[in-house]
């Protein structure tokens, strides 16, 4: 249990209803319900009785909100008069890799700022090295890097060397994500094979860390001595190139299922497949975290397990 979880669940309360508590806190209504029912897991009570027009809370699920609200109340209050100068400012700074899951789950950080709170936030799509450099700079509060499970070794030496803190966040194998319309769209599973004919599309500027050109190894992927690529260095053409560019497809992490539906996407399986990827939260031992890094942490790792 955490207060972003208790902030929820005291939406639905004052709404009543799921789906106007979702809009209202810009998530999708199935992760506001996995949310609350995780809550009540948690809590060993059902907080709310569910029905055609709506949620009222339970007589327990009311005694546990007035305390949650005072709670939260009294948190706020403290934030307030010990906050430092410019108390009311957000500063935030935090690299993420090219991952969709990543950046929507920010920028719905974003939205439970208060709009009458100033920010100052930098937010940046970077490789990992870029990333751990940043960090260990302290021009970066904290990042999110990706790598693959062979260099994992090689990433737990670069932490210890930069004195940083690692927490991994997510385990994956990577999927092709390609249009509706593509030939291949209906299958449930792929192969290297099934791909070769087609288009690959790919990230131009990330590589493994600490190799030079001439030492970068051949693409992970299965089809990495494939003849057909388009190299993309913008993460938000990526989407409109899957989309106009017959035949394409590319390499993911796991994706929201609401931005499979935007675009018109899916994300498949492939048997040839079988190389570990890994997201994990960095930032330096010997500097405290802010109270905001610490939130945009935890609501982070709260979204990957709604995933």
């Amino acid at each position: 249990m955490n207060t972003l979880s208790l902030r929820y669940a005291l939406e639905v309360n004052r709404t009543r209803s799921i789906t106007k508590a979702a809009q209202n806190l810009y998530m999708g209504q199935p992760n506001l319900s996995r949310a609350i029912r995780d809550l009540e897991k948690d809590l060993g009570i059902i907080l709310f009785e569910r029905t055609t027009k709506g949620v009222t809370p339970t007589e327990k699920g009311r005694a546990f909100l007035e305390r949650a609200a005072g709670i939260l109340s009294q948190l706020d209050e403290l934030e307030t008069l010990y906050r430092a100068d410019g108390a009311d400012s957000v500063y935030l700074n935090v690299a993420l890799p090219r991952a969709t899951y990543a950046s929507l789950a920010f920028t719905r950080f974003l939205n439970t700022i208060r709009s009458s709170q100033e920010m100052n936030i930098h937010f940046k799509e970077e490789s990992p090295m870029n990333a751990v450099q940043d960090v260990a700079r302290g021009d970066m509060d904290f990042a999110i890097i990706r790598y693959q499970e062979p260099y994992y070794g090689f990433f737990l030496n670069l932490m210890e060397e930069w004195n940083l803190v690692y927490e991994p966040l997510l385990s994956f194998r990577q999927l092709a994500l390609m249009s509706r319309s593509h030939p291949l769209a209906d299958r449930a599973l792929v192969s290297a094979q099934d791909l070769a004919p087609y288009i690959e599309v790919v990230h131009g500027d990330y590589q493994v860390p600490a190799l030079t050109l001439a030492e970068f190894p051949s693409s992970p992927s299965p089809t990495s001595s494939h003849s057909q690529k388009i190299y993309v260095y913008d993460r938000g053409s990526q989407f409109e190139v899957l989309r106009q560019v017959s035949g394409s497809y590319m390499w993911v992490s796991p994706m929201p299922q609401e931005t499979l539906d935007e675009y018109q996407l899916v994300a498949l399986s492939c048997q040839d497949f079988d190389t570990e990827n890994c997201d994990a939260i960095i930032y330096l031992r010997n500097k405290k975290l802010s109270e905001w890094s610490k939130r945009c942490i935890e609501f982070m790792k709260d979204y990957v397990r709604s995933l």
